[in-house]
Protein backbone atom coordinates (compact mmCIF):
# COMPACT_ATOMS: atom_id res chain seq x y z
CA UNK A 1 0.00 0.00 0.00
CA UNK A 2 0.67 3.58 -1.03
CA UNK A 3 2.08 5.40 1.93
CA UNK A 4 0.78 9.42 2.71
CA UNK A 5 4.34 10.23 2.42
CA UNK A 6 4.81 8.89 -1.47
CA UNK A 7 1.72 10.23 -2.69
CA UNK A 8 2.56 13.85 -1.07
CA UNK A 9 5.88 13.41 -3.44
CA UNK A 10 3.95 12.44 -6.16
CA UNK A 11 1.82 15.65 -6.31
CA UNK A 12 4.69 17.11 -5.58
CA UNK A 13 6.49 15.99 -8.70
CA UNK A 14 3.56 16.42 -10.76
CA UNK A 15 3.62 19.71 -9.77
CA UNK A 16 6.84 20.79 -10.56
CA UNK A 17 6.46 18.92 -13.97
CA UNK A 18 3.33 21.02 -14.65
CA UNK A 19 5.59 24.08 -13.67
CA UNK A 20 8.27 23.27 -15.52
CA UNK A 21 6.11 22.57 -18.62
CA UNK A 22 4.43 25.54 -18.34
CA UNK A 23 7.51 27.57 -18.41
CA UNK A 24 8.14 25.64 -21.62
CA UNK A 25 5.09 26.26 -22.79
CA UNK A 26 5.21 29.88 -22.04
CA UNK A 27 8.86 30.45 -23.41
CA UNK A 28 7.71 28.58 -27.13
CA UNK A 29 4.44 30.80 -26.98
CA UNK A 30 6.83 33.84 -26.41
CA UNK A 31 9.81 32.65 -28.76
CA UNK A 32 6.81 31.80 -31.54
CA UNK A 33 5.37 34.92 -31.29
CA UNK A 34 8.90 36.54 -31.09
CA UNK A 35 9.42 34.32 -34.76
CA UNK A 36 5.72 35.23 -35.97
CA UNK A 37 6.54 38.76 -35.94
CA UNK A 38 10.16 38.80 -37.47
CA UNK A 39 8.59 36.73 -40.31
CA UNK A 40 6.08 39.45 -40.37
CA UNK A 41 8.89 42.08 -40.52
CA UNK A 42 10.69 39.91 -43.15
CA UNK A 43 7.45 39.84 -44.92
CA UNK A 44 6.97 43.90 -45.07
CA UNK A 45 10.70 44.00 -46.07
CA UNK A 46 10.54 41.66 -49.02
CA UNK A 47 7.52 43.69 -50.29
CA UNK A 48 9.19 46.47 -49.86
CA UNK A 49 12.14 44.91 -51.61
CA UNK A 50 9.80 43.81 -54.02
CA UNK A 51 8.26 47.19 -55.01
CA UNK A 52 11.91 48.71 -55.40
CA UNK A 53 12.80 45.94 -57.73
CA UNK A 54 9.78 46.39 -59.73
CA UNK A 55 10.49 49.94 -59.96
CA UNK A 56 14.52 49.51 -60.66
CA UNK A 57 13.22 46.36 -63.55
CA UNK A 58 10.34 49.22 -65.35
CA UNK A 59 13.53 51.56 -64.84
CA UNK A 60 15.98 49.15 -66.53
CA UNK A 61 13.06 48.27 -69.14
CA UNK A 62 12.86 51.93 -69.69
CA UNK A 63 16.40 52.48 -70.39
CA UNK A 64 16.88 49.44 -72.49
CA UNK A 65 14.01 50.51 -74.96
CA UNK A 66 15.44 54.32 -74.55
CA UNK A 67 18.83 52.46 -76.12
CA UNK A 68 17.09 50.56 -78.61
CA UNK A 69 15.57 53.88 -79.89
CA UNK A 70 18.95 55.49 -79.58
CA UNK A 71 20.31 53.10 -81.47
CA UNK A 72 17.91 52.57 -84.14
CA UNK A 73 17.96 56.16 -84.40
CA UNK A 74 22.07 56.36 -84.01
CA UNK A 75 22.05 53.45 -86.79
CA UNK A 76 19.82 55.36 -89.12
CA UNK A 77 21.55 58.40 -88.68
CA UNK A 78 24.90 56.50 -89.20
CA UNK A 79 23.50 54.73 -92.17
CA UNK A 80 22.60 58.09 -93.72
CA UNK A 81 26.20 59.75 -92.77
CA UNK A 82 27.53 56.34 -94.91
CA UNK A 83 25.31 56.73 -97.79
CA UNK A 84 26.69 60.66 -98.04
CA UNK A 85 30.68 60.00 -97.18
CA UNK A 86 29.94 57.10 -100.27
CA UNK A 87 28.59 59.74 -102.55
CA UNK A 88 31.47 62.08 -101.67
CA UNK A 89 34.29 59.32 -102.34
CA UNK A 90 32.11 59.06 -105.47
CA UNK A 91 32.00 62.34 -106.50
CA UNK A 92 35.87 62.96 -105.31
CA UNK A 93 36.88 59.86 -107.49
CA UNK A 94 34.68 61.26 -110.34
CA UNK A 95 37.04 64.93 -109.85
CA UNK A 96 40.11 62.97 -109.45
CA UNK A 97 39.45 61.49 -112.99
CA UNK A 98 38.58 64.47 -114.78
CA UNK A 99 41.97 66.05 -112.84
CA UNK A 100 43.78 63.11 -113.93
CA UNK A 101 42.40 63.70 -117.22
CA UNK A 102 43.30 67.61 -117.46
CA UNK A 103 46.89 66.79 -116.04
CA UNK A 104 46.95 64.35 -118.95
CA UNK A 105 45.94 66.77 -121.45
CA UNK A 106 48.07 69.17 -120.20
CA UNK A 107 51.34 67.10 -119.69
CA UNK A 108 50.57 66.42 -123.70
CA UNK A 109 50.56 69.40 -125.02
CA UNK A 110 53.95 69.64 -125.02
CA UNK A 111 54.63 72.91 -123.20
CA UNK A 112 52.01 74.32 -125.18
CA UNK A 113 49.56 75.11 -122.30
CA UNK A 114 48.38 78.66 -123.30
CA UNK A 115 47.09 77.23 -126.88
CA UNK A 116 44.36 75.34 -125.04
CA UNK A 117 40.77 76.07 -127.05
CA UNK A 118 38.96 78.68 -124.73
CA UNK A 119 35.79 77.88 -123.47
CA UNK A 120 32.80 79.10 -125.73
CA UNK A 121 30.11 79.75 -122.93
CA UNK A 122 32.59 82.48 -121.78
CA UNK A 123 32.48 85.83 -123.79
CA UNK A 124 36.01 87.26 -123.90
CA UNK A 125 36.79 91.00 -123.43
CA UNK A 126 36.46 92.81 -126.61
CA UNK A 127 39.40 93.71 -128.47
CA UNK A 128 39.32 97.27 -129.17
CA UNK A 129 39.81 98.44 -132.83
CA UNK A 130 43.40 100.26 -133.24
CA UNK A 131 42.58 103.23 -134.79
CA UNK A 132 43.10 106.94 -134.84
CA UNK A 133 43.01 108.40 -131.05
CA UNK A 134 43.36 104.96 -129.35
CA UNK A 135 46.18 104.06 -126.55
CA UNK A 136 48.66 101.91 -128.95
CA UNK A 137 49.77 98.89 -126.67
CA UNK A 138 53.36 97.34 -127.83
CA UNK A 139 54.39 94.35 -125.95
CA UNK A 140 58.32 94.32 -125.20
CA UNK A 141 58.93 90.47 -125.50
CA UNK A 142 61.91 88.22 -125.95
CA UNK A 143 62.22 84.42 -124.04
CA UNK A 144 65.69 85.64 -123.91
CA UNK A 145 67.12 87.05 -120.91
CA UNK A 146 69.81 89.30 -121.01
CA UNK A 147 68.86 91.28 -124.16
CA UNK A 148 68.09 94.69 -122.94
CA UNK A 149 63.60 94.54 -122.78
CA UNK A 150 63.81 96.32 -119.83
CA UNK A 151 66.37 99.20 -120.93
CA UNK A 152 64.41 100.03 -124.30
CA UNK A 153 61.05 99.72 -122.60
CA UNK A 154 61.96 102.23 -120.29
CA UNK A 155 63.85 104.57 -122.97
CA UNK A 156 61.29 104.38 -125.49
CA UNK A 157 58.73 105.22 -123.34
CA UNK A 158 60.91 108.73 -122.19
CA UNK A 159 61.33 109.52 -125.83
CA UNK A 160 57.48 108.90 -126.80
CA UNK A 161 57.01 110.80 -123.89
CA UNK A 162 58.73 113.41 -124.68
CA UNK A 163 57.37 113.91 -128.24
CA UNK A 164 53.92 115.88 -128.31
CA UNK A 165 50.87 114.35 -129.57
CA UNK A 166 48.37 116.43 -131.73
CA UNK A 167 46.82 117.75 -128.90
CA UNK A 168 50.25 119.73 -128.57
CA UNK A 169 50.79 117.75 -125.09
CA UNK A 170 53.39 115.76 -124.62
CA UNK A 171 52.58 111.76 -125.01
CA UNK A 172 50.86 110.39 -122.03
CA UNK A 173 52.82 107.08 -121.34
CA UNK A 174 52.04 103.84 -119.22
CA UNK A 175 54.55 101.81 -118.86
CA UNK A 176 53.80 97.75 -116.84
CA UNK A 177 56.92 95.98 -115.23
CA UNK A 178 55.48 92.31 -116.18
CA UNK A 179 58.37 90.94 -114.96
CA UNK A 180 58.15 89.70 -110.92
CA UNK A 181 61.83 90.24 -111.31
CA UNK A 182 60.99 93.97 -110.64
CA UNK A 183 63.93 95.17 -112.96
CA UNK A 184 61.72 98.27 -114.61
CA UNK A 185 60.29 98.73 -111.49
CA UNK A 186 63.66 99.39 -109.86
CA UNK A 187 64.64 101.48 -112.66
CA UNK A 188 62.32 104.02 -112.74
CA UNK A 189 60.69 104.37 -109.05
CA UNK A 190 62.68 105.32 -106.04
CA UNK A 191 62.70 102.76 -103.16
CA UNK A 192 60.52 105.12 -101.15
CA UNK A 193 57.84 105.59 -103.87
CA UNK A 194 58.08 101.91 -105.14
CA UNK A 195 57.04 100.70 -101.24
CA UNK A 196 53.82 102.87 -101.47
CA UNK A 197 52.76 102.17 -105.24
CA UNK A 198 49.99 100.23 -106.93
CA UNK A 199 51.62 96.81 -108.36
CA UNK A 200 50.66 95.37 -111.57
CA UNK A 201 49.90 92.68 -109.78
CA UNK A 202 45.83 94.54 -109.24
CA UNK A 203 45.53 94.11 -112.41
CA UNK A 204 45.38 89.91 -112.04
CA UNK A 205 43.09 90.67 -109.06
CA UNK A 206 40.18 91.89 -109.59
CA UNK A 207 38.38 92.20 -112.55
CA UNK A 208 36.25 94.95 -111.43
CA UNK A 209 37.98 97.57 -114.14
CA UNK A 210 36.30 100.66 -112.83
CA UNK A 211 38.17 100.12 -109.64
CA UNK A 212 41.67 99.14 -111.49
CA UNK A 213 41.05 101.80 -114.30
CA UNK A 214 41.28 105.10 -111.56
CA UNK A 215 44.17 107.30 -113.36
CA UNK A 216 44.82 108.79 -110.06
CA UNK A 217 46.46 105.51 -108.56
CA UNK A 218 48.71 104.62 -110.92
CA UNK A 219 52.39 105.76 -109.77
CA UNK A 220 54.28 108.20 -111.89
CA UNK A 221 57.52 108.49 -113.10
CA UNK A 222 59.72 111.33 -111.50
CA UNK A 223 57.11 114.60 -111.08
CA UNK A 224 55.77 114.27 -114.18
CA UNK A 225 52.15 113.04 -114.18
CA UNK A 226 52.05 112.02 -117.95
CA UNK A 227 54.68 109.26 -117.66
CA UNK A 228 53.30 106.62 -115.23
CA UNK A 229 53.83 103.13 -114.26
CA UNK A 230 53.06 99.92 -112.55
CA UNK A 231 55.38 98.41 -110.64
CA UNK A 232 55.81 94.66 -109.53
CA UNK A 233 57.62 92.89 -107.17
CA UNK A 234 58.13 89.17 -106.38
CA UNK A 235 54.75 87.88 -105.23
CA UNK A 236 53.85 88.55 -108.85
CA UNK A 237 55.71 85.75 -109.12
CA UNK A 238 53.08 83.53 -106.73
CA UNK A 239 50.08 84.98 -108.04
CA UNK A 240 50.83 84.10 -111.80
CA UNK A 241 51.28 80.49 -110.69
CA UNK A 242 48.34 80.41 -108.76
CA UNK A 243 46.01 81.52 -111.85
CA UNK A 244 47.58 79.54 -114.16
CA UNK A 245 47.09 76.33 -112.15
CA UNK A 246 43.03 77.80 -111.39
CA UNK A 247 42.43 78.31 -115.15
CA UNK A 248 44.35 74.54 -116.37
CA UNK A 249 42.42 72.86 -113.47
CA UNK A 250 38.69 74.01 -113.47
CA UNK A 251 37.96 74.54 -117.41
CA UNK A 252 34.74 76.87 -116.51
CA UNK A 253 36.71 79.35 -114.55
CA UNK A 254 37.70 82.85 -116.14
CA UNK A 255 39.84 82.48 -119.02
CA UNK A 256 42.96 84.10 -117.12
CA UNK A 257 44.74 84.93 -120.58
CA UNK A 258 42.71 87.63 -121.46
CA UNK A 259 42.27 89.67 -117.88
CA UNK A 260 44.55 92.29 -119.18
CA UNK A 261 42.96 93.10 -122.61
CA UNK A 262 39.73 93.98 -120.01
CA UNK A 263 41.81 96.13 -118.12
CA UNK A 264 43.68 97.89 -120.99
CA UNK A 265 41.28 98.53 -123.25
CA UNK A 266 39.17 100.15 -121.32
CA UNK A 267 37.66 103.05 -122.50
CA UNK A 268 39.25 104.62 -119.18
CA UNK A 269 42.80 103.67 -119.82
CA UNK A 270 42.46 103.73 -123.66
CA UNK A 271 41.56 107.78 -123.28
CA UNK A 272 43.75 108.93 -120.69
CA UNK A 273 47.20 107.30 -122.47
CA UNK A 274 48.49 107.44 -125.65
CA UNK A 275 51.09 104.53 -125.31
CA UNK A 276 51.42 101.77 -123.28
CA UNK A 277 54.59 99.49 -123.26
CA UNK A 278 54.59 96.09 -121.80
CA UNK A 279 58.10 94.97 -120.21
CA UNK A 280 57.18 91.14 -120.73
CA UNK A 281 59.80 87.96 -118.79
CA UNK A 282 61.78 86.08 -120.65
CA UNK A 283 59.30 83.05 -119.94
CA UNK A 284 55.84 81.64 -121.00
CA UNK A 285 53.98 83.08 -117.89
CA UNK A 286 50.86 84.18 -117.55
CA UNK A 287 51.67 87.80 -117.85
CA UNK A 288 53.57 86.93 -121.41
CA UNK A 289 50.20 85.51 -122.50
CA UNK A 290 48.51 88.18 -121.08
CA UNK A 291 50.61 91.06 -122.97
CA UNK A 292 50.03 89.04 -126.11
CA UNK A 293 46.34 88.76 -125.99
CA UNK A 294 46.41 92.72 -125.23
CA UNK A 295 48.80 93.58 -127.52
CA UNK A 296 48.83 95.34 -130.88
CA UNK A 297 52.17 95.26 -131.70
CA UNK A 298 55.63 93.00 -130.16
CA UNK A 299 58.69 94.43 -130.21
CA UNK A 300 61.76 92.10 -129.89
CA UNK A 301 65.02 93.41 -128.67
CA UNK A 302 67.64 90.99 -129.29
CA UNK A 303 71.73 90.89 -129.58
CA UNK A 304 72.99 90.02 -132.73
CA UNK A 305 74.61 87.17 -132.01
CA UNK A 306 73.68 83.30 -132.83
CA UNK A 307 72.29 82.09 -129.40
CA UNK A 308 70.12 85.37 -129.48
CA UNK A 309 69.35 85.42 -132.82
CA UNK A 310 67.91 81.24 -132.52
CA UNK A 311 66.10 83.08 -129.40
CA UNK A 312 64.22 85.53 -132.25
CA UNK A 313 63.37 82.36 -134.08
CA UNK A 314 61.57 80.60 -131.78
CA UNK A 315 59.90 83.16 -130.59
CA UNK A 316 58.37 84.10 -133.92
CA UNK A 317 57.53 80.26 -134.43
CA UNK A 318 55.22 80.40 -131.25
CA UNK A 319 53.57 83.94 -131.99
CA UNK A 320 52.66 82.66 -135.34
CA UNK A 321 50.91 79.61 -133.39
CA UNK A 322 49.30 81.79 -131.32
CA UNK A 323 48.30 84.61 -134.08
CA UNK A 324 46.62 81.96 -136.79
CA UNK A 325 46.34 78.55 -134.56
CA UNK A 326 46.98 75.04 -135.43
CA UNK A 327 45.37 71.98 -136.96
CA UNK A 328 45.00 71.59 -133.29
CA UNK A 329 44.45 74.81 -131.77
CA UNK A 330 43.11 78.12 -132.67
CA UNK A 331 43.85 81.33 -132.64
CA UNK A 332 44.85 83.18 -129.09
CA UNK A 333 45.88 86.67 -130.64
CA UNK A 334 44.45 86.92 -134.29
CA UNK A 335 45.44 90.54 -133.87
CA UNK A 336 49.05 90.51 -133.16
CA UNK A 337 51.21 92.07 -135.30
CA UNK A 338 54.96 91.71 -135.37
CA UNK A 339 56.40 95.41 -134.43
CA UNK A 340 60.11 94.92 -135.48
CA UNK A 341 63.33 93.40 -134.62
CA UNK A 342 65.55 95.62 -132.78
CA UNK A 343 69.29 95.18 -132.37
CA UNK A 344 70.33 96.07 -128.71
CA UNK A 345 73.95 96.29 -127.34
CA UNK A 346 76.06 96.69 -130.13
CA UNK A 347 79.63 98.08 -129.65
CA UNK A 348 79.28 101.06 -132.49
CA UNK A 349 77.03 102.57 -135.23
CA UNK A 350 78.89 100.23 -137.78
CA UNK A 351 77.89 96.51 -137.31
CA UNK A 352 81.19 94.50 -136.65
CA UNK A 353 81.26 91.42 -139.50
CA UNK A 354 79.98 89.23 -137.15
CA UNK A 355 76.61 91.17 -136.21
CA UNK A 356 76.32 91.69 -140.36
CA UNK A 357 75.99 88.30 -140.67
CA UNK A 358 73.69 87.38 -137.82
CA UNK A 359 71.85 90.09 -138.83
CA UNK A 360 71.42 88.43 -142.47
CA UNK A 361 70.60 85.05 -141.10
CA UNK A 362 67.95 86.41 -138.80
CA UNK A 363 66.60 87.94 -142.18
CA UNK A 364 66.34 84.43 -143.25
CA UNK A 365 65.43 83.32 -139.93
CA UNK A 366 62.26 85.15 -139.71
CA UNK A 367 61.02 84.86 -142.37
CA UNK A 368 60.80 81.10 -142.29
CA UNK A 369 59.42 81.32 -138.81
CA UNK A 370 56.99 84.07 -138.80
CA UNK A 371 56.19 83.07 -143.06
CA UNK A 372 55.60 86.39 -143.54
CA UNK A 373 57.91 89.62 -144.41
CA UNK A 374 59.25 90.85 -140.04
CA UNK A 375 60.55 94.07 -140.63
CA UNK A 376 64.47 94.74 -139.33
CA UNK A 377 65.15 98.04 -137.73
CA UNK A 378 68.14 99.82 -139.34
CA UNK A 379 68.69 101.51 -135.78
CA UNK A 380 70.60 99.83 -133.10
CA UNK A 381 71.27 100.52 -129.82
CA UNK A 382 74.68 101.09 -128.47
CA UNK A 383 76.13 99.40 -125.41
CA UNK A 384 78.07 101.77 -123.53
CA UNK A 385 79.01 102.39 -120.43
CA UNK A 386 78.03 105.86 -119.26
CA UNK A 387 74.92 104.52 -120.19
CA UNK A 388 74.58 101.65 -118.30
CA UNK A 389 74.83 103.58 -114.99
CA UNK A 390 72.88 105.95 -115.33
CA UNK A 391 70.25 106.77 -113.04
CA UNK A 392 67.14 106.80 -114.41
CA UNK A 393 64.71 106.84 -111.44
CA UNK A 394 66.74 110.26 -110.04
CA UNK A 395 66.81 111.69 -113.29
CA UNK A 396 64.19 110.21 -115.99
CA UNK A 397 65.80 111.58 -118.88
CA UNK A 398 67.59 109.82 -122.03
CA UNK A 399 71.66 110.33 -121.50
CA UNK A 400 73.08 112.36 -124.39
CA UNK A 401 75.37 109.50 -125.18
CA UNK A 402 72.39 107.35 -127.17
CA UNK A 403 70.09 110.64 -126.96
CA UNK A 404 70.36 110.39 -130.91
CA UNK A 405 69.49 106.24 -130.81
CA UNK A 406 66.55 106.09 -128.86
CA UNK A 407 65.00 109.51 -131.30
CA UNK A 408 65.93 107.56 -134.37
CA UNK A 409 64.52 104.41 -133.41
CA UNK A 410 61.57 105.88 -132.20
CA UNK A 411 61.15 107.93 -135.80
CA UNK A 412 61.28 104.48 -137.05
CA UNK A 413 58.59 102.93 -134.72
CA UNK A 414 56.31 106.11 -135.02
CA UNK A 415 56.55 105.19 -138.90
CA UNK A 416 55.01 101.91 -138.47
CA UNK A 417 52.48 102.85 -136.31
CA UNK A 418 49.28 103.94 -137.11
CA UNK A 419 48.58 107.94 -136.50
Amino acid sequence: MIGYLDIRTLFNDIGMFLCTFCKRCKQQVKEFAECQKALELSHQDLSTKKTQFSIQINQLNQEIKDLKDSLATETTQASTQIAKLNQEITDLKTEIDDLDKRFRIIANTDGRIWERPHNSDQKLPIFRPLESGVAKIIAVLNLKGGVGKTTLTTYIGAELHRRYNSNNQSNRVLLLDLDYQGSLSAKCLRPDALTHAKLANSLFESQDTKEICKIDNISCIGADQRFQIFPTNEIFSDLETQLMVRWLIDHKSYDIRYQLRSVLHDATIQQAFNYILLDCPPRLTTASINALTAADYVLIPTILDKTSADAVTRLLQWLRILKLGSHETPPICPQLEILGIVGNKVGRRDLTISEKNTLNELKDQALNAWRAHTHIFSTYIRQVGSFAAHNFAANPQIPNIVAEDFTLLVDKILERLPL
